[in-house]
């Protein structure tokens, strides 16, 4: 068999190929190479409150970690227990809301209000930043992290009180332009 033959079945997509050289069929069997993404893609499919969830808490304790080793000083150890506090609210507490909030947002303005093209990133963006989501969020991750710490209702709502002004700003110079090239570019 000619070498752009075999090239052709060996790169083609079917499980098991037929290749017609000179009369004679050859079978070529062989797997599929894993690939993350459409396993990633599977288990959404599967499972999607678990698979948000926990993509959710894994990427929550990972900016944690890259957050103490970019701001602590040299003589600090990191705190795991920090860190196992931001995979908790990751997981149980943003990952199930997040997934409501987004299915919500794409229900309300893709099939209630029918918009399209470049209206849809600005509508869902101003609905997810100005609305309800983010200063709901903000608020509950801002009370929730003080009760993870052993803290009492009355210091969660004192922090939720001291720092949510601050914590929007900051969500506001950096989330809305995100979100509508995020949206817009389909990623």
């Amino acid at each position: 068999m000619s070498s752009w033959i075999v090239r052709a079945c060996l790169t083609s997509t079917a499980h098991k190929l037929s290749c017609r050289t000179s009369g004679h069929v050859r079978h070529v069997v062989f797997r599929r190479s894993f690939s993350p993404m459409a396993w990633y893609n599977k288990q959404l499919q599967r499972a999607p409150v678990i698979t948000k969830s926990l993509t959710s808490g894994i990427l929550f304790s990972l900016g944690d970690v890259l957050a103490q080793f970019f701001t602590k000083k040299k003589d600090e150890n990191m705190d795991w227990k920090r860190t196992a506090r931001a995979y908790i609210f990751g997981t149980f507490i943003l990952g199930p809301l997040a997934h409501l909030h987004f299915n919500f947002l794409e229900w309300l303005v893709i099939k209630k209000w029918a918009l399209t093209g470049v209206k849809v990133a600005f509508v869902k963006m101003f609905m997810d930043q100005f609305t309800y989501w983010a200063p709901g969020i903000n608020m509950i991750y801002l009370f929730a992290l003080p009760m993870l710490e052993g803290q009492g209702t009355q210091q969660s709502a004192q922090t939720v009180k001291d720092r949510i002004i601050p914590v929007l700003k900051a969500n506001y110079t950096l989330w809305p332009a995100a979100q509508v090239s995020q949206t817009y570019s389909g990623l």
